[in-house]
């Protein structure tokens, strides 16, 4: 039936408000009416309580009526009332002149009884047949001594009364009425502030999926709406980011696929139809296995990343020295650190940090770490390798003398695909995987991995695995 959330919240807060409205003016209507007739009622008793003084003395003279007589009128201007004095037997002996008793001589009626025992009685009706229309009736005992000697019976005519209620019913339901408008109006105001920012989020949201990651949402409220306009506009930022990294990638892999199948073909067919000669197919078919090695190192860490995205990364604990693990990973780069003229200083806490992570994935982590550092570290350049032990964690920092990282690098270097602009042209074989692999590795192990700078200016890494005590396993 509603299709929309502004429809829907418009309805329910329309629905409220009239429900919440139509209780407050039933609830208002019986205070409204409870309170006249009350005040009424209060206003009788005390006008019947100083005339049954009279009936109090028992003596009933002309100049006792005529004192009752201007009271009765006094009452009958300001209360718009009736009165009717009754004596022991609840005979009728005196009443207002616009009171017709020539039926009823005698009030008798069980209704008037609790006035023996003293109790004012409050009635609502004809008065036992004497009234045409209801009257709201305040019987006012009198006793001389302990006898009961008669009572005064106050009226006030209920459409009087009735009708001042409905005066007041009459501007009670025009401030409602004043109350509902505005309240639609509010309705109508707050239901749009909702909807319309999340109408705003389904345009953006299909101009998104149709490719165009730019678009974003300016909207600043501090509410849940505004937080998840904030977290859509992350979330348009975070593909946008994606996209830029997948077409980089894309062209980065295309040329890293196209040269080493380019090379692998051209030497490939110049050995079969005899351009290279014999004694120099060897050295040819060498360069051919180095560039498939190449291609498996792509396609592994390609395999790696989804892993590390599906959370599958599974890890084989043991504990080893990883001071000895440095060791070994940096005479894997010694050809490389040679032919640079790159001087390696290993500074390690103590003889033996033993931790517990899995060796072949922290070799790996090392061997991409010192890999960048070799990569963009200038001839003659200098990289350190330390270990620190803290609060049970091992720390491993690489760090050189290189270019370093600006501040907007710093925060995308370990996503994936990613390469700093500075290392365009240092880079030519890398995939922008290394640091993405590195991250997700150290992640897997529950620990973490920064970037910094170093004490020379270069780009420092540093991270953490939880110290191990006990015999080395590997």
């Amino acid at each position: 039936m509603f299709r929309s959330i502004f429809q829907k919240q418009l309805v329910m807060f329309v629905a409220a408000l009239l429900i919440c409205l139509a209780s407050l003016g039933v609830a208002m209507s019986m205070i409204i009416e409870n309170f006249y007739i009350t005040q009424r009622a209060n206003v009788l008793t005390q006008q019947g309580q100083r005339m049954a003084a009279i009936l109090e003395n028992g003596v009933y003279d002309f100049p006792q009526f005529r004192m009752l007589a201007s009271q009765v009128n006094i009452l009958h201007d300001y209360a718009n009332g009736s009165v009717i004095f009754l004596d022991s037997a609840f005979n009728i002996i005196l009443k207002s002149s616009d009171i017709d008793t020539a039926k009823v001589q005698n009030l008798n009626i069980r209704e008037l009884q609790p006035l023996r025992d003293g109790e004012i009685v409050t009635l609502k009706g004809n008065l036992g047949g004497i009234f045409q229309s209801p009257v709201l009736t305040v019987a006012y005992p009198a006793f001389a001594g302990n006898r009961f000697a008669g009572a005064v019976l106050l009226n006030s005519s209920m459409p009087e009364i009735q009708r001042a209620v409905t005066s007041m019913y009459k501007v009670t339901l025009l401030c409602l009425l004043l109350c509902a408008l505005i309240g639609l109006a509010a309705a109508f105001l707050f239901s749009r502030s909702i909807s319309r920012p999340l109408k705003e989020m389904n345009d953006a949201a299909k101009i998104i999926a149709g490719g165009n990651f730019e678009m974003r949402i300016g909207i600043n409220s501090r509410d849940e709406v505004g937080q998840l306009a904030t977290s859509f506009n992350n979330m348009a930022e975070s593909l946008q980011t994606q996209e830029e990294s997948r077409k980089l990638f894309i062209e980065g892999i295309s040329h890293d696929l196209r040269s080493p199948l380019t090379s692998i073909r051209g030497f490939l067919q110049a050995i079969q139809d005899g351009t290279i000669p014999r004694e120099k197919q060897e050295r040819y078919l060498q360069i051919v296995l180095d560039e498939t090695e190449r291609l498996s190192r792509l396609t592994n860490n390609i395999l790696d990343m989804n892993k590390a995205q599906d959370a599958r990364i599974e890890l084989d604990m043991v504990n080893f020295d990883i001071n000895e693990l440095v060791r070994k990973t940096v005479q894997m780069f010694e050809t490389r650190i040679i032919e640079k003229d790159i001087s390696i200083s290993l500074n390690f806490a103590s003889e033996f940090d033993i931790v517990s992570a899995d060796y072949e994935k922290i070799h790996r982590v090392i061997g991409n770490l010192l890999d960048n550092a070799i990569k963009f570290t200038q001839p003659g350049g200098r990289i350190e390798i330390r270990t620190e032990v803290s609060g049970g964690k091992v720390f491993v920092t690489v760090s050189d003398n290189g270019m370093g990282l600006s501040e907007q690098d710093k925060k995308r270097v370990f996503d994936r695909f990613y390469k700093a602009d500075a290392s365009r042209g240092e880079d030519k074989n890398g995939s922008g995987l290394g640091l993405a692999i590195v991250r997700a590795f150290i992640v897997a192990h529950g620990e973490t991995v920064t970037v910094g700078e170093s004490a020379e200016g270069g780009a420092a890494f540093r991270f953490s695995m939880r110290a191990a005590d006990g015999k080395l396993e590997v």
